[in-house]
């Protein structure tokens, strides 16, 4: 099971992936979210809750972080993942899927952490574009 929302306004996208996808529902999540992607600006900021999801089988991973690579591609910026404490494999799968594709997302327990942390992310983007030479 899984959910995509995308807020134009505040060019970010919001994923959610709940139990566990079947390499069916995988490659639909994938449509769904390059689509729902492409709605945003480059740098769109990623929350991407998977504390309810359950380990994914290796081919489903294998799509995963392939899915991660295309989101690199498309120029996104920060992500953070919020993450269950009491299943760290789940998270470190998807971290390692992420550092195959080339970053690594924050991992936070909470939406409203979440949420905090791509709002200092977006604060400090504009100050380090300030320092930039021409």
């Amino acid at each position: 099971m899984f959910d995509v929302k995308v807020n134009s306004l505040k060019n970010r996208m919001f994923l959610t992936v709940s139990e566990k996808l079947n390499p069916e529902e995988m490659q639909l999540f994938i449509n769904t979210a390059l689509r729902e992607a492409s709605k945003l600006k480059a740098g769109f900021g990623i929350v991407c809750d998977i504390s309810h999801c359950d380990i994914l089988a290796e081919n489903v991973r294998q799509e995963l972080e392939r899915f991660m690579k295309e989101l690199k591609e498309l120029n996104k910026g920060t992500e953070v993942r919020v993450v269950n404490p009491v299943t760290p494999m789940v998270s470190l799968q998807w971290q390692r899927s992420s550092w195959k594709a080339g970053y690594t997302a924050e991992n936070v327990t909470s939406m409203r952490d979440a949420e905090r942390k791509l709002d200092e992310a977006e604060q400090k983007a504009p100050a380090r574009m300030a320092v930039m030479p021409a």
